[in-house]
């Protein structure tokens, strides 16, 4: 548990500042997300891609070289958490591929949409799988400045994968 790491003590008080944490950036997704959507449905999806993805691999970055400081954990979720699409965007981005492959073809369309986020909802059900498993192994090699640092680079790696190979086509995403 990072706060338990990071306060150093096992008094519940931890738990507290985990459950604060945790409401805060509920709150703050709740309030962002319907604008991140609006503003991918005006700039398109790709923009706000890079936005969430930056941001993630910021907050893990902040985290790999200060994630001991409780200052630090609490401006970095709170600052991923203003900027956090990348579970509904991606959707959206499905969405549009879909009606893209079949637009004359509604039930051909509506059958690849719901095969395509099948398969989406796959992807990342096996990543709560694999995810603890790896950082566990991470951490017993590294430490937790090194899960933090490994998980900057992959939302790094991320960042430059969705720059250089998806493509907007007007307000719309396309690979």
């Amino acid at each position: 548990d990072i706060f338990l790491f990071a306060s150093g003590n096992d008094t519940g008080e931890d738990a507290t500042l985990q459950g604060r944490i945790t409401a805060i950036r509920a709150l703050l997704q709740f309030l962002m997300l319907p604008l991140l959507g609006g503003a991918a449905d005006v700039v398109g999806r790709k923009p706000i891609l890079l936005l969430s993805y930056v941001s993630s691999a910021l907050e893990f970055g902040l985290l790999a070289f200060f994630g001991t400081h409780l200052k630090f954990i609490w401006l970095t979720r709170c600052m991923s958490a203003l900027m956090d699409a990348s579970l509904t965007v991606p959707y959206a981005v499905i969405a549009d591929l879909s009606k893209r492959a079949e637009p004359l073809d509604v039930k051909k369309s509506q059958r690849l949409l719901v095969h395509s986020n099948g398969l989406t909802g796959a992807a990342f059900g096996l990543s709560f799988i694999i995810g603890p498993a790896l950082g566990g192994f991470l951490f017993s090699v590294f430490g937790l400045n090194g899960v933090f640092g490994c998980t900057a680079a992959v939302m790094g790696v991320c960042s430059i994968i969705t720059f250089a190979f998806i493509r907007e086509v007007g307000a719309v995403a396309c690979l």
